[in-house]
């Protein structure tokens, strides 16, 4: 992995970079131009007191991303509108406590939230450098709330910058490079993984409005880029297509969001658009932990990557030497470093994480080579009489049948030990799949006794959270 970066400023003066270029489908605008309209904005928010919330939710993602560096360049905390959240607009801009709501006319603003207009804030251009600092809250990040009460994790400056800068170091972006996604430009990982990256390398971030993943395919195509984000279930689709003869893009990353794509969905990818599909860990907590750079596509198809710089991975083992997953070296993962969040926002109050870093709920060991290996979470495991079973590696034993394009394991009650494991499989199309088969895959990669799945259900996709992960609720229907 790369050096660390430079040392971090603000995101205000990240985003007005002098190369940086911003399109979308209404046209491009540069840094230089995102800088005029931000010091208009912050004449706006200058009647706000320092570190106040702003919600925003507007449409056009550069007008957004203008009125955010408005709001920062004013010292103010910002929150992007969330569309794969379960709560509307409003309820998000409560949860973070925000004091203003930046909206498209004819929006209704949340309760006790004063609505605005991004005309109702323009004003004469503010003089000066931004008030903002680097130690400064900067990103108010509502949490999707998919698998409980949404939080509101609190980002600095410093951090949000030094992990733009590393991903970027480690994309090996500079400032030819176009960096393409279709997904809605309020979410986290778009801000981290396109439009920050793209800025601190003095790159292009084109972000196309959301559409149907036919028409996103031929803008990427079209676009030539250099990265491609995007979700499992776009590459699902763009998997099923080929381009046509001689129009794939020449991509040099190929990045997927929210988890690793299965063992069908990686194989089509590379058949179909020579394409490696690179998975690293990320969180709301976190931001970004690994970039996987790996030439070896085995490797890159089974692991995250390797730590960033200025991130520390630290895996909490049971003492007892038999980690987890039938994992010795495996345990909890706590994310350390100056790239991680500041803390929680609750009530109004910043609550610090601890010094030593974040506890997540994700189980993982370091390998010889110092990559992240991800075998599961805390919250997912699920209890099979006297054995506790990590249901993510009894799926990756399911996806490395060559028959298998996607499958999850869910609970199933039972009287004696409580539950036990239903495995949920997609078939590849045209091929011949079994329960035996499915059960004799397991047992190839050494699982036995509650690790076997006592039943096997046929369906056809795997549902997803709106988070974009895989859905392990027994209650979804299947087929």
């Amino acid at each position: 992995m790369s050096a660390a970066p430079e040392p971090a400023g603000t995101l205000a003066e990240l985003v007005c970079g002098s190369g940086f270029v911003l399109e979308t489908e209404r046209g491009a605008v540069t840094g230089p131009e995102l800088a005029g309209a931000a010091r208009r904005y912050a004449a706006g928010f200058a009647r706000y007191p320092r570190g106040a919330g702003v919600s925003i939710g507007l449409t056009d993602p550069a007008e957004a991303l203008a009125v955010a560096a408005g709001a920062w360049w004013s010292g103010l905390r910002v929150a992007f509108t969330r569309t794969d959240s379960p709560h509307d607009p409003a309820a998000q801009a409560r949860i973070v406590d925000a004091l203003v709501q930046v909206v498209d006319a004819g929006t209704e603003a949340a309760g006790g939230v004063t609505r605005l207009t991004p005309g109702e804030l323009l004003g004469p251009p503010v003089d000066g450098a931004p008030r903002c600092r680097p130690s400064d809250p900067a990103l108010d990040l509502l949490t999707s709330g998919s698998t409980g009460t949404p939080k509101c994790v609190v980002f600095g400056h410093a951090a949000m910058v030094a992990n733009a800068r590393s991903l970027a170091a480690a994309m090996r972006i500079g400032r030819t490079d176009l960096l393409w996604t279709s997904l809605p430009h309020g979410l986290p990982g778009v801000l981290s993984t396109v439009t920050l990256p793209a800025a601190a390398a003095d790159a292009t971030a084109l972000l196309v409005t959301p559409a149907d993943p036919l028409v996103a395919a031929d803008s990427l195509v079209a676009a030539a880029p250099s990265v491609v984000y995007a979700v499992p279930e776009f590459y699902d689709v763009l998997g099923r297509i080929s381009p046509a003869a001689g129009s794939a893009p020449s991509v040099r990353w190929w990045l997927s969001s929210s988890s690793q794509l299965s063992a069908g969905r990686f194989d089509r990818m590379r058949e179909r658009w020579g394409a490696v599909v690179r998975s690293f860990y990320c969180g709301s907590e976190v931001g970004t932990v690994t970039f996987n750079d790996d030439d070896d596509p085995d490797s890159v198809r089974s692991g995250v990557g390797r730590p960033l710089p200025g991130v520390r991975v630290l895996v909490e083992r049971d003492g007892s030497g038999s980690g987890v997953a039938g994992v010795p070296d495996a345990g909890r993962l706590t994310i350390g470093g100056d790239l991680v969040a500041l803390g929680y926002r609750e009530r109004g109050v910043l609550v610090p994480f601890p010094s030593d870093g974040v506890r997540t709920s994700d189980l993982g060991y370091l390998d010889d080579d110092g990559a992240l290996r991800l075998v599961g979470r805390v919250d997912d495991r699920i209890h099979v009489g006297a054995e506790v079973v990590d249901p993510q590696m009894v799926e990756a034993c399911i996806n490395a049948h060559p028959a298998v394009h996607d499958c999850v394991v869910v609970p199933k009650p039972h009287t004696m030990l409580g539950s036990v494991l239903e495995a949920r499989v997609v078939r590849r199309a045209g091929t011949a799949l079994s329960e035996r088969d499915v059960i004799l895959a397991c047992r190839a990669h050494g699982l036995r006794n509650g690790w076997l799945p006592r039943a096997v259900r046929w369906i056809d996709t795997v549902p997803t959270t709106p988070a974009g992960k895989p859905n392990r609720d027994p209650g979804w229907p299947a087929g």
